[in-house]
């Protein structure tokens, strides 16, 4: 079998892995780290869940614990779950749901919530709130400005660092030991849309780890908005220290405390920052009076809204207090331009009759057929301007049935596309509801022969304890038994000695006539001079009775 072999961050040679394992290229100790939170008690001892979301966001979430065999990198089925980091919630304060700019420095990067070092989330974190401190949407084209992904890896962990020159912040920590093993499941509860998929069902942010996770170093050109506010940020680096990550991780508690230390820290850039905004947005609005004349003043608006060019031909339709914009690229300008390209031409002479001909007989068909003596007197009674003016109005108005039926085509064809992603959506769940049905019925199958066996178990067993109180039973009674042997053996013996010691005696008396032998005892022994019982001998340990001693 073919095998990969890998080297670790240091080049050395790790385990050999197949390339039959879908996660061959993943690299480093992460192979082998399972999570610290294997059960639920030990998630549920983090604390209140509530506390990990963004307040007023209205998104409910289930924090699971993992299996011992889940890895960082392993994927889920479909969009069930993501796996995150416990630190980056309770350390570095990041909530959910992620902010648009969050999703969108990991969606750059192509990294999983997980597959970026918790130093990476620091730096978003603390850029996020330096931004929200100057008032200003934080953008990528300005993170990235001054942040990196230098040397990033297949199948490693992705690291931020400070562009040369450019150190808004310093690290957070220069040592997190074990933040690999303490990773967790999120996912959102059941009756609700999941917050990390889009409208479209898709992916907000990689839910899970890249193979290929892009490497970034620096911004080689920016907007101008974009410009300008990585000018007043280098600005303040110059005369400033790195900003403390720590310090700034106190907002959400202590907003004035840390708005102080900002001000200190960067001398006033929220207000040069403010006032220069200011400036440049009033620069193009200058009213100055010249000999009396007004001039540079803004043209006076006629029909309630406005259109300006902009960069990008972006369009700006304003409407009272209201204003409504959207970027149109020339690749969607020119798009446009083709697909229509086709009803602008003639299409030759095949069809005489087509309006699209270019011989249709329009000025014959229009002189014989609209223009009749009333529809002349009726156009003729009103001048020209009016004329033109209505014009104007069928035009406005062909131009809105014309935008009409082009929302309503594309919003046709947004539903059909959302109905095809849902029937398959649907087809994938009752395959899932399938083979989940499959497997209750043979659990269902396992169930009833294990209840059989238990019966059968426990007939068994019921044998066993008759057999036991049978067999204890039968012991009792050979207990009994063998003490009654003892005690007839005992008997028997002491009746054969008995017997013997007659016969001894009357031999004696036999042989003996005058000596008296009524004072001799069976079961006495002479000992020291005296007639004594046997048993007072063992106690006093002299043992048994030797003849020598003396006696008859």
């Amino acid at each position: 079998m073919a095998v990969n072999r890998l080297t670790d961050e240091n080049g050395k040679t790790v385990v050999p892995i197949s390339e039959t394992d879908p996660y061959w290229w993943v690299k480093g100790e992460v192979r082998e780290m399972s999570s610290l939170f294997v059960d639920q008690e030990s998630v549920d001892e983090l604390g209140v869940p509530s506390t990990w979301v963004r307040e007023g966001s209205g998104v409910k979430l289930r924090f699971l614990s993992c299996a011992v065999e889940d890895r960082v990198f392993h994927r889920g089925e479909g969009w069930e779950f993501f796996l995150l980091y416990t630190t980056v919630f309770l350390d570095i304060r990041v909530r959910f749901s992620f902010t648009e700019f969050e999703c969108g420095v990991l969606s750059q990067l192509k990294c999983a919530p997980t597959q970026i070092h918790l130093n990476a989330w620091a730096f978003i974190r603390g850029f996020e709130i330096l931004m929200e401190y100057l008032e200003t949407k934080p953008l990528l084209e300005v993170f990235f400005s001054f942040f990196q992904a230098k040397g990033v890896r297949k199948g490693g962990i992705v690291t931020l660092n400070s562009v040369q020159g450019k150190t808004l912040s310093g690290l957070y920590r220069h040592s997190y030991k074990d933040f690999k093993q303490i990773f967790i499941k999120v996912r959102c509860v059941e009756e609700q849309f999941p917050f990390y998929l889009d409208e479209f069902g898709l992916e907000r942010f990689p839910l899970y780890w890249y193979s290929e996770p892009v490497q970034i170093l620096g911004m080689a050109k920016v907007n101008e908005e974009s410009a300008r506010i990585v000018e007043f940020l280098e600005n303040f680096i110059e005369t400033t220290e790195a900003l403390s990550l720590a310090m700034l991780f106190k907002w959400d508690k202590e907003r004035e405390y840390v708005e102080r230390y900002l001000e200190t820290t960067t001398g006033g850039l929220k207000n040069f920052f403010k006032k220069k905004n200011e400036r440049e947005h009033s620069a193009s609005n200058v009213i100055k009076i010249e000999g009396g004349v007004i001039v540079n003043q803004p043209q006076e608006k006629k029909m309630g809204y406005s259109m300006k060019r902009r960069r990008a031909y972006e369009v700006v339709l304003e409407r009272g207090n209201r204003c409504y914009g959207k970027e149109v690229s020339l690749e969607e300008v020119k798009q446009i331009t083709e697909k229509q390209r086709r009803l602008h031409d003639y299409v030759g002479e095949e069809d005489l009759t087509s309006v699209w001909s270019e011989h249709f007989p329009v000025s014959v068909v229009a002189e014989e057929h609209f223009q009749s003596k009333t529809d002349l007197e009726l156009v003729g009674s009103v001048d020209v301007i009016t004329r033109a003016q209505f014009m104007q109005v069928c035009t406005a108005r062909l131009l809105c049935l014309g935008k009409f039926e082009e929302l309503k085509a594309k919003d046709e064809a947004e539903k059909k596309k959302e109905e095809s992603f849902w029937v398959q959506k649907k087809l994938e769940l009752e395959r899932k509801l399938e083979a989940a049905m499959q497997q209750i019925t043979s659990k269902d199958k396992e169930l009833l022969e294990l209840k059989t066996d238990h019966e059968q178990l426990k007939g068994k067993l019921q044998k066993f304890d008759k057999d036991r109180t049978e067999l204890e039973a039968r012991v009792v009674e050979l207990c009994a038994e063998k003490k009654e042997a003892e005690i007839s053996k005992e008997d028997h013996s002491y009746t054969m000695m008995e017997a013997g010691f007659e016969r001894a005696r009357k031999q004696a008396e036999y042989f003996y006539p005058d000596l008296k032998f009524d004072k001799l005892d069976p079961i006495k022994v002479v000992h020291n001079g005296a007639l004594v019982d046997d048993d007072d001998v063992d106690l006093e340990g002299g043992g048994d009775h030797n003849p020598e001693d003396g006696g008859a």
